[in-house]
């Protein structure tokens, strides 16, 4: 594989959508899923359950470029659950060390721990195809950690609908877990598909290992 379609423009519009489209999808589910358990620890945990759907779309694309493309999902599911792990240790540290459980703070680190576990285990599998593989990391992470240091001033307090019970209330809540989460897959989609455009037209590492 290698020189399989879309490239360039075309390559990169496709990558931000479906990456923009799989984060929407976690990010409905995910905000149904509050819906049935809208309180403690174990609702925000939900979401890294999800998060590997927002994988498949890319798969769908480097399956076309890129070898052992189904390797991909694999670390996709392993990035979401080393991010859960970091989020059940941050929420279990004292508030001594970063403040009471709503203050934001553990949200904003969190994403930095998002950002790096989701980047990294992408990473693994692009390094075994082309060099130059690592800005994946920071195009990956760079749109979780800005937001998320809007979580440290902040905090959740413009997310609190989570329990309400009006349908209505209850449909905006969902509505507005899918929307942020599909404006984080744009920006992220938005970053990788470049590096990814890039990435397509490099030499394959087997190809400069033969010469």
């Amino acid at each position: 594989m290698g020189q399989g379609e879309p490239r360039g423009a075309a390559l990169w519009a496709w990558w931000a959508a479906l990456t923009a489209a799989g984060w929407a999808a976690a990010g409905l589910l995910f905000g149904l899923a509050t819906r049935a358990a809208p309180e403690g620890q174990g609702a925000d945990l939900m979401q890294y359950v999800f998060l590997p759907i927002s994988g498949l779309g890319q798969w769908w694309l480097l399956r076309h470029h890129f070898g052992r493309a189904g390797w991909w999902l694999v670390a996709t599911a392993a990035g979401s659950a080393v991010a859960a792990l970091a989020l059940a240790a941050l929420t279990a540290l004292p508030e001594q060390v970063v403040g009471p459980q709503d203050s934001g703070v553990r949200a904003g680190l969190s994403f930095v721990t998002d950002g790096l576990a989701l980047g990294i285990a992408q990473w693994l599998v692009l390094r075994g195809n082309v060099r130059g593989a690592l800005r994946w990391i920071g195009a990956t992470g760079a749109p979780l950690w800005l937001f998320g240091f809007q979580f440290l001033q902040h905090g959740f307090n413009s997310m609190g609908a989570a329990g309400a019970t009006d349908v209505a209330e209850a449909v905006d809540w969902v509505g507005s877990v899918a929307t942020i989460y599909a404006v984080y897959g744009l920006l992220i989609g938005a970053l990788t598909g470049a590096v990814l455009a890039w990435m397509v037209d490099q030499p394959r590492v087997w190809e400069e290992d033969v010469l």
